[in-house]
């Protein structure tokens, strides 16, 4: 996954429910693949802070990814 599209999926999310179970699968294949999960953590918790809370609520039981959203 290039960095181009990470953004582009960023940018068409929004700070709602639904999409915040699409920014997970993101973040979880980023996680598998062994892309720039912290990059794109901290790219969300720039542009849209309420994801990023939201985010952080449901990722808590993820010990990998919890770890990437206390930055």
């Amino acid at each position: 996954m290039t960095t181009e599209h990470i953004h582009q999926r960023l940018a068409s999310l929004n700070e709602s429910t639904r999409d915040l179970e699409c920014c997970v699968e993101l973040l979880c294949t980023l996680q598998r693949s062994r892309g720039p999960v912290v990059e794109t953590v901290l790219a969300i918790k720039a542009a849209k802070p309420n994801l990023h809370t939201m985010l952080k609520r449901r990722l808590i039981n993820n010990p990998g990814l919890s770890l990437a959203m206390q930055l």
